[in-house]
């Protein structure tokens, strides 16, 4: 048997390694310095220059946001990033300890949502001129969530705001004051690690103790016989089919499942959440439903933003939307979920098959 050289087999495929990540970065770089571009164009055309160009009401594109991540890491990107000079406004430390108040009607309802608001803050910190942009309700703690516009908290992230103490904006290390300040307030609710089920307590354990012991069959049998108790019971009917390679019913169930806790204002822990949304979605990728994937990234996204503890959680799924939208023929979406999977996930195994793919959509860059 001829000898293998171990040594030269790594060294050939890091130097692969080295020469696809260099051409995606290249692919990006272009991108950056395309929308970039076209931003400083979209201010000059505004008349801003100097330290004004920081009041612009340009847009920072998408593509912008995404060629920024990939070629800094930056999770956000900001106008301040974009020109030279600049240090972005800051919260001060007596600010950061204020919370904004919840009205008393949404707690009762157990309503969450978010505000997106727009304000100047002058030399001296102080803001002005705020301004609701729109106001979002929906469960802040789940994946499925499709917000929908209200005005439950506006009122009250607007009152935080104009009374908020800002460590100003600076150029060349002197306060100015800025225009068209943009942030955004969330509203949550102290979420739940604890399920709570009233009937067949008994049954639900059992059913658990099977599906871990590998008697899917039973375990089957005696899910159906619960679902009308409680919403968890149609859950782990998802799991038991999507174990069986069922996908499916495993798709069926896990949306049927989701509707019903909706229905039922049941609460549901975000662990079991997170668990169902990479289930579903694996199961519609093994049945070619790519198109269906990416419609359900944007619900997604708005669920994990700026939520850095769900970035591990949440990193399989991300390599399902990656590979469907490869699949569909958006290659910069594509890259850009797999490499964010692939910055979030200690799996070796994952880091490694996500390594294979982009080494593969290089030879196409």
């Amino acid at each position: 048997m001829r000898h293998i050289n171990l040594a030269a087999l790594f060294y050939l495929s890091l130097i692969g390694n080295l020469h696809s990540l260099e051409t995606i970065e290249k692919y990006f770089q272009d991108i950056y310095s395309e929308e970039r571009s076209k931003f400083i164009e979209c201010v000059e055309k505004e008349g801003l220059f100097d330290k004004n160009v920081i009041d612009t009401e340009c847009e920072l594109s998408e593509k912008l946001q995404k060629s920024s991540y990939i070629l800094f890491e930056k999770e956000t990107l900001y106008k301040e990033d974009i020109f030279d000079n600049f240090e972005r406004f800051t919260k001060t430390i007596a600010s950061k300890k204020k919370l904004p108040k919840y009205p008393q009607r949404s707690l009762e309802r157990n309503e969450m949502g978010y505000v997106l608001l727009n304000f100047d803050i002058d030399e001296n910190g102080n803001t002005s001129n705020v301004e609701v942009l729109k106001g979002f309700c929906g469960n802040m703690f789940s994946p499925f969530t499709e917000f929908k516009e209200c005005n439950s908290f506006n009122i009250y992230a607007k009152n935080y705001i104009s009374n908020i103490k800002y460590n100003p904006t600076k150029y060349n290390g002197r306060s100015i004051y800025s225009k068209n300040n943009r942030h955004r307030i969330k509203y949550l609710l102290e979420g739940s690690d604890s399920l709570y089920i009233t009937k067949n307590k008994q049954d639900y354990r059992k059913l658990v103790s099977q599906i871990n012991d590998g008697k899917l069959s039973v375990a089957l049998d005696l899910a159906k016989e619960n679902t009308n108790h409680h919403s968890i019971f149609t859950y782990q009917l998802g799991r038991i089919n999507y174990l069986n390679k069922n996908f499916e019913q495993a798709e069926k169930h896990f949306r049927s499942f989701i509707k019903k806790a909706e229905d039922n204002k049941e609460s549901i822990p975000e662990t079991i959440l997170n668990f169902t949304i990479s289930l579903l979605i694996e199961s519609m990728f093994e049945q070619g439903k790519y198109e269906d994937i990416i419609k359900m990234s944007f619900n997604i996204n708005s669920y994990t933003k700026n939520r850095k503890d769900l970035n591990e959680s949440i990193a399989i799924t991300h390599v399902y939307i990656g590979i469907s939208l490869l699949n569909v023929g958006n290659i910069e979406d594509g890259l850009f979920y797999l490499i964010k999977s692939k910055r979030n996930t200690e799996n070796t195994n994952q880091v490694n098959f996500i390594d294979g793919i982009l080494k593969n959509v290089s030879n196409y860059l």
